[in-house]
């Protein structure tokens, strides 16, 4: 911005919808975008292919090859699994240990908001105010003292059944640059996996190629 000059803001608005399943064992899982459910990403094992697009080589080859020796691409792919290499084990457990590592950061009480009903179950509305923020390892001192004394940046709704499972999670995440809603519908669990199977290898290539 040159002296005297207003400034202007760019806001850009993005709606998209994502399906995705994943097994731990095998560790494989595939993600699907849009209404018309395009692979976009497909992991197995440690070794994640990503559709991309752009550029002339991607066009022809659209899928590309890398792998993740630090954690399981696929096991990213399930719903607040918890486990990224950056983020803080906060004591959480199980299928949804990163739900409850966030749920660890609540800033005051969760609140029990009544019944409510979700993909034909009856369910119970918990909601949080959470800071995310604390779950990000190798923060200085002053980052987490700012965090504590900033305005907490994310509302939590949650509905879990009666066996405990949340089959719904909302996250609403406000900050001076970013408002973002995340909606996750759990469908099923511990049900068995269709088999995934890597893109072609005529459509496929390695990042490290690409670069």
């Amino acid at each position: 911005m040159r002296s005297g000059e207003p400034e202007h803001l760019i806001r850009t608005s993005l709606n998209a919808i994502e399906l995705g399943e994943a097994s731990v064992s095998p560790a494989e899982g595939e993600v699907l975008l849009g209404a018309s459910h395009q692979p976009a990403m497909i992991a197995i094992g440690s070794t994640v292919y990503r559709r991309e697009g752009g550029g002339k080589r991607s066009h022809r080859r659209p899928w590309v090859r890398s792998r993740n020796s630090f954690e399981s691409p696929a096991t990213q792919i399930l719903p607040f699994a918890g486990g990224h290499r950056l983020e803080v084990d906060a004591g959480g457990m199980g299928g949804f240990a990163g739900l409850l590592n966030l749920l660890a950061t609540a800033i005051g009480p969760v609140n029990v908001d009544g019944p409510a009903a979700v993909q034909g179950q009856q369910t119970t509305e918990l909601t949080a105010t959470v800071e995310p923020r604390l779950l990000i390892k190798h923060l200085t001192v002053e980052d987490v003292e700012r965090f504590k004394t900033d305005e907490p940046i994310e509302q939590l709704q949650m509905f879990v059944t009666e066996a405990g499972l949340p089959i719904r999670v909302v996250t609403n995440t406000k900050t001076a640059d970013l408002s973002e809603t995340l909606t996750t519908e759990i469908l099923a669990v511990n049900i068995p996996l269709k088999k995934i199977k890597p893109p072609p290898a005529s459509q496929r290539i390695a990042a490290s190629t690409l670069r």
